[in-house]
């Protein structure tokens, strides 16, 4: 649950940091850094510059995620890998709290790492859920539990950036930004931090690697395996995969789209856009 509310906070930083991020683009494209601009930043329109990352880093996250799966079922270094995600997210959102016009490609960058970092922290993490309970119906109360806990601490990260920025005279958009970074890092330190060292367990069962294979295969055989199985003998279940893929997908490119859309086309004050998200 801590985890959780610490990546729900993670999620919604994005919107902030990602609007400060176009905006710098933006003016080092040689724009105002709001509205239309249609020059170019490292042969990419600077206003697009966001949604690319996001395109390129969910390519690579695809890219890690069955080396991350080999790693929670066939090693015993699944909570290592778990806690390392979670510093490395603490580490990149602190750096990130440096909000600076000359910084922007430094931060447009350890914004793509931690999307990759954090993809592959979330199959650490539930990995951990089978071994809470073996009752379907408990599971399912765990998993709102958990769902309405992410989601409530977004909602909570929201309003007191809105509050913040409505009521504070004078709050640049950049900012905003840092001041959203500090809140982050500090929440996602100690929520992060407590939950890694006392609550998940060290010790986690897994089953070796059989001979012969190495883990950077290991993980898409068993995705092509489970695939074809389904694809033969369990029709509904490809189907509901298929629409949990496309949704995933569309959930996750969101912020980048709607942070672009919004800081050329809507609006120009991150109130504005914090109260619209």
């Amino acid at each position: 649950a801590m985890d959780g509310s610490a990546r729900g906070f993670v999620i919604n930083s994005n919107v902030y940091l990602g609007a400060a991020i176009v905006e710098m683009a933006m003016v080092e494209a040689g724009c105002d850094g709001q509205g239309q601009c249609d020059k170019q930043i490292f042969g990419f329109k600077a206003t697009s510059i966001l949604t690319n990352l996001q395109l390129y880093v969910g390519l690579i996250s695809a890219i890690f995620m069955p080396f991350a799966g080999a790693i929670v079922d066939n090693t015993r270094f699944r909570w290592h890998v778990g806690a390392i995600t979670a510093a490395i997210m603490v580490c990149i959102n602190a750096f990130q709290i440096a909000v600076w016009s000359k910084l922007w490609m430094a931060l447009l960058v350890t914004q793509g790492l931690q999307y990759v970092v954090y993809t592959v922290h979330n199959v650490i993490q539930f990995a951990y859920l089978p071994e809470l309970t073996t009752d379907i119906h408990e599971m399912s109360k765990f998993n709102a539990a958990f769902n309405s806990i992410q989601f409530g601490s977004i909602f909570v990260y929201v309003l007191l950036i809105f509050l913040m920025a409505t009521f504070v005279k004078g709050i640049t958009n950049f900012q905003v930004a840092q001041v959203s970074q500090i809140i982050l890092t500090c929440y996602s330190l100690i929520m992060f931090g407590y939950s890694w060292t006392f609550l998940f367990s060290r010790d986690v069962p897994f089953t070796p690697a059989p001979k012969g294979s190495n883990l950077c295969s290991l993980g898409f055989n068993k995705i092509y395996t489970t695939a074809k199985q389904i694809f033969m003998e369990e029709k509904s279940i490809m189907w509901l995969m298929l629409s949990i893929s496309l949704s995933e997908a569309v959930l996750n490119s969101f912020p980048a789209i709607f942070v672009t859309l919004f800081k050329v086309k809507i609006v120009r004050q991150t109130v504005h856009l914090n109260s619209s998200f």
